[in-house]
């Protein structure tokens, strides 16, 4: 969860207009640029931590027999 925090904390210090002139490739998605890569990642780190939050609540979690 460390590093969505740290992503989160670096946004103020992006520009408010990106360059989105260059693009990287996403395997599914196909190119996209910083602003998309940014909130993909906002999106795709939230997925999980729902997904740990769901887990977490199921019985028995945590209560390992040896």
């Amino acid at each position: 969860m460390d590093g969505a925090h740290a992503l989160t904390a670096i946004a103020s210090e992006l520009p408010e207009y990106p360059d989105t002139r260059f693009t990287s490739n996403h395997s599914f998605f196909g190119d996209l640029h910083v602003g998309a890569w940014y909130m993909f990642q906002r999106v795709h780190d939230l997925d999980h931590l729902n997904q740990i939050r769901t887990v977490k609540k199921e019985d028995g979690y945590l209560n390992v027999e040896a």
